[in-house]
């Protein structure tokens, strides 16, 4: 069993683009909001391993 601990979390704000054009006006088309940090992203990758491991800690 592997515990992540988070010291440091964060938000990371993801936004898309049907077609990005270079110095003009790009709108979004789909906006998430979803949680970053080394110690949330290694805990996400250990998952995808199917290793068992626990929810990170925020201390």
């Amino acid at each position: 069993m592997i515990v992540t601990v988070t010291f440091n979390p964060s938000l990371d704000y993801l936004l898309s683009v049907d077609q990005f054009k270079m110095g003009g006006v790009n709108r979004t088309n789909e906006e998430r909001i979803v949680a970053g940090g080394k110690g949330i992203n290694v805990f996400l990758a250990l998952k995808a391993l199917e290793t068992a491991c626990r929810k990170p800690q925020v201390l």
